[in-house]
């Protein structure tokens, strides 16, 4: 499937930072090789192609055992850090996700089963990507048949998906189609992430609040402090000033006459000097 990734850190052949790891640890489905999760300092990255339901939906109900047990294993890394789950998940959503609902009702990829276990993902702390950027586009659709000039027509579905961890939706600057690229019953889809190295432990959602609270309990005294110091040394100064005009008296005066006199002399042989050297005297 066409998925892409763009970021400055992340492209095609760079490995993950911390490692590679193939299926869910479930063998039913790991026999099929359908999920490979690489995962970073900041999140993990799940590719993944749902199994489709089959001819009449005679795979359906093993459908619905893998959506089960996928969303546990999504839920257990997003436990430990965000993650971006990429690629075929066989299931238009929405109405607005195909050219055809009413006529798809009872076929796969669109019944009411599969349309529920994705909802129940979203509402899991997940994010359909796409959506989120364009909430009412229609006719925005990543799988074509080669059947009946479908792709010409735009008679589609929109199968292929970046869902995100919704905390990490401020990572998020873009999700895109790219309809217009040929070579598939397929198109691509991008997701642009912004700053995707940022350390999100101080971030809302992960530790972040209470982290984040702390640190502006901190700030807060650190300049309550600061100010305590400020105020401390200005009494002070202004008590030197006073014991220093009550001890110098007239003498005190004299001295600040003389010593902005003698300041004032260097300044004064300078512009004498410009003068000179001015009007030809070297």
């Amino acid at each position: 499937k066409n998925v892409s990734l763009a970021n400055s850190n992340i492209s095609s052949g760079i490995n993950a930072e911390y490692g590679v790891t193939y299926g869910i640890s479930i063998a039913e489905h790991d026999n099929e090789g359908r999920v490979i999760t690489a995962e970073y300092e900041n999140f993990y990255l799940v590719n993944v192609y749902v199994p489709n339901s089959g001819q009449k939906t005679v795979r359906l109900p093993y459908r619905r055992e893998w959506n089960t047990d996928f969303l546990a294993y999504c839920q257990n890394l997003d436990s430990k850090k965000p993650l971006i789950v990429a690629g075929d998940l066989n299931v238009a959503h929405s109405e607005i996700d195909l050219a055809n609902p009413k006529t798809n009702t009872k076929n796969s990829g669109f019944t009411p089963e599969e349309r529920e276990d994705f909802t129940k993902w979203l509402d899991s702390g997940f994010v359909d990507s796409f959506r989120h950027f364009y909430p009412d586009k229609t006719g925005a659709y990543s799988f074509w048949t080669y059947m009946s000039n479908a792709r010409a027509r735009n008679i589609g579905w929109r199968i292929d998906y970046f869902v995100v961890s919704e905390r990490f939706m401020g990572r998020i600057a873009a999700s895109e189609i790219r309809e217009k690229v040929l070579g598939s019953d397929h198109c691509p889809i991008m997701l642009l992430l912004a700053n995707p190295g940022k350390d999100l432990k101080n971030e809302e959602g992960v530790g972040g609040g209470e982290n984040k609270k702390k640190n502006e309990v901190e700030n807060d005294k650190n300049v309550e402090k600061k100010n305590e110091v400020v105020n401390k040394n200005e009494i002070e100064n202004e008590a030197d000033e006073k014991d220093s005009t009550v001890n110098n008296g007239d003498e005190g005066d004299k001295e600040v006459e003389k010593e902005n006199e003698e300041n004032v002399e260097p300044v004064n042989d300078e512009i004498s000097e410009k003068k000179n050297i001015e009007g030809g005297n070297r």
